[in-house]
């Protein structure tokens, strides 16, 4: 694996030994790789390191360690892929802190030092019929793994529907995904995650998002570290992406199902569009009977599955 960084001390914390590294230039680098550094670091300075793949994480070729990103690294990816340019497959961006960070429907995430902010590249050259819902759900889940693999007994992690990441119904995190499709394939896969490791950020609650926290908050029993959670969400990504490739998306989606906070629960479904609902009327509520293949969620009291909106618990889902 190549490993790059805008700063050599940020990149032995993430666990790559000092001995390792070396100043490079960037005009140096392989012109992929280069186009992946100059799109996310303003930074003249570059530090690299190669180390061995591990059966682990050997899908990973590159890994961007970058200590302030001044724009969301999931939108660079895509802009690189947008202007088609020549993008490492298989290559990781981790930042440490930035701006400009955001959710879905470009809602504000704040990155904040010591929390988890990565985004990945994939060039899978799948079926879209057969692979499409399992991009969607596999970041969701591979963070779940990632959570439950360090703290076995954390039996309260769950998937909010559709991408947000809870614990005992606090908001920890959340995912993202962006595909491009060629001739019914999805060749370009971009998957985010946003999760906080040692701190919450500053926000207002609403109905869509009642408390925030963090994992040192919510899960205190384990001594939470930055180095072994982006490790350990990368073996987890490679993993579901294996199984994923192997097994198609019935498995990922019956996991995902099995890891929901959402069914079961009382629920209503605003637009996605609503920030201040009012005096306003949701377009949907009553109890959630199933997650159907295409990811809708069927209610009790609803003819149609819901396909799109915010969805706000009327019960604390733990």
């Amino acid at each position: 694996m190549l490993i790059l960084s805008d700063n050599l001390e940020e990149g032995i914390r993430m666990g790559v030994a000092r001995k390792l590294w070396e100043s490079v230039s960037i005009q140096n680098l392989p012109i992929n790789a280069e186009n992946l550094w100059r799109a996310m670091s303003v930074a003249s300075a570059c530090w690299k390191a190669e180390i061995p793949d591990l059966p682990e994480t050997g899908l990973w070729k590159v890994l961007v360690i970058i200590q302030y990103a001044e724009d969301s690294q999931f939108d660079a990816l895509g802009r690189l892929l947008a202007e088609n340019s020549l993008v490492p497959d298989s290559a990781a961006c981790l930042a440490l802190e930035g701006r400009n960070f955001h959710g879905q429907r470009n809602r504000e995430w704040e990155a904040i030092y010591g929390n988890l902010h990565l985004s990945v590249y994939l060039k899978p050259g799948m079926p879209l019929s057969e692979t499409a819902i399992g991009f969607t759900i596999l970041p969701a889940l591979a963070v779940v793994d990632m959570i439950r693999g360090q703290c076995p007994g954390s039996q309260d992690v769950g998937i909010k529907w559709v991408n947000d990441i809870l614990i005992k119904g606090v908001k920890i995190g959340g995912v993202l995904t962006a595909t491009q499709i060629e001739n019914k394939r999805l060749e370009h896969v971009i998957l985010g995650a946003g999760i906080n490791i040692s701190a919450a950020p500053d926000f207002i609650p609403n109905q869509f998002v009642p408390d925030a926290g963090s994992l040192s908050s919510n899960l205190p029993e384990v001594q939470w570290d930055l180095k072994e959670c982006l490790w350990s969400l990368l073996k987890a990504l490679q993993s579901r992406y294996k199984n994923l490739n192997d097994n198609g998306e019935s498995a990922l989606l019956a996991d995902y199902r099995a890891h929901s906070h959402t069914l079961s629960r009382k629920v209503e479904i605003w637009r996605t569009t609503e920030t201040d609902p009012g005096q306003r009327q949701p377009i949907a509520r009553g109890t959630v009977l199933s997650i159907e293949s295409d990811l809708s969620l069927v209610l009790s009291g609803n003819l149609d599955p819901i396909r799109h909106g915010r969805l706000v618990y009327l019960e604390n889902p733990h």
